[in-house]
């Protein structure tokens, strides 16, 4: 009684049936509304088969006995299902994302100032490099450090580098700061920063304390020591050249500093 297009339905839906609840089973398909949906339609295809062959060869009523078919009612708790599953993987998307974001932030940001710390650095040297952009590059070293460190203990150094942090974030408040690690800085001035270089690098001078390791040190003390290099396309190959520059020039200002003591 059944017909040959019956039976091939049947065996597409067993084995559409059969490669979701392999996928379950295996771990494969991450659709797991979809897939048990899916499951129940086959069941209610099935189902429907057998009803209508019912009523069709073995009911005095023929197939007019096949009233409502089971399908309707799971196809829609199939589209359901299907929503439903978008959805969630949406969601999961988006936090997996941010998640992902947040990993991100953590591995290039230092915790204590918030700047972006010495692997984010590198990864801004290549783009500079590449940019053929004009640019400046200022080394920053905190002076008296240690001295905060030894005499009022390391939650004393941390506030001092958070303060000496603000004044370089300050002055220099459109190019990107880093800390590099320790007592160690670095700016990237371009744009306008690099314009008003001269004027910025005074300013920043003329903010600092002047240079002692007496103690106690004064609640709003800082020192810091600063070089300051151009970039060079005729002679510079790329941003370590300047940096080196800067670094020196640094090393120089911190002696003088200590000096005038």
């Amino acid at each position: 009684y059944i017909t040959i297009a019956h039976i091939y339905d049947a065996i597409i839906v067993v084995l559409l049936m059969g490669l979701r609840i392999y996928d379950l089973i295996k771990g494969i398909n991450t659709h797991m509304i979809s897939s048990y949906a899916t499951i129940m339609t086959g069941l209610a295809a099935l189902v429907d088969l057998i009803r209508y062959n019912f009523y069709s060869h073995a009911s005095s009523g023929g197939s007019a006995g096949f009233t409502m078919s089971t399908l309707y009612f799971v196809m829609i708790v199939l589209v359901l299902s299907l929503f439903f599953d978008y959805m969630s993987n949406t969601v999961k998307g988006a936090r997996e994302e941010e998640r992902v974001g947040l990993i991100s932030k953590l591995a290039y940001t230092d915790s204590l100032t918030g700047l972006n710390n010495r692997q984010a650095t590198e990864q801004y040297f290549d783009t500079i490099d590449s940019s053929g952009e004009q640019y400046i590059v200022v080394q920053f070293d905190l002076n008296s450090l240690k001295v905060a460190n030894d005499t009022y203990g390391h939650e004393s150094g941390d506030v001092y580098l958070v303060r000496a942090c603000r004044l370089i974030c300050n002055v220099f408040k459109h190019s990107p700061v880093y800390r590099m690690g320790g007592d160690e800085f670095v700016a990237i001035l371009t744009g306008e920063d690099y314009d008003n270089r001269e004027s910025l690098v005074e300013l920043f001078n003329e903010s600092l304390s002047p240079y002692t390791e007496e103690v106690p040190l004064p609640p709003d003390y800082i020192s810091v020591a600063i070089g300051v290099s151009d970039f060079d396309p005729a002679t510079d190959l790329t941003i370590a050249d300047v940096n080196k520059r800067a670094d020196e020039a640094m090393y120089k200002d911190k002696g003088l500093k200590k000096d005038i003591l």
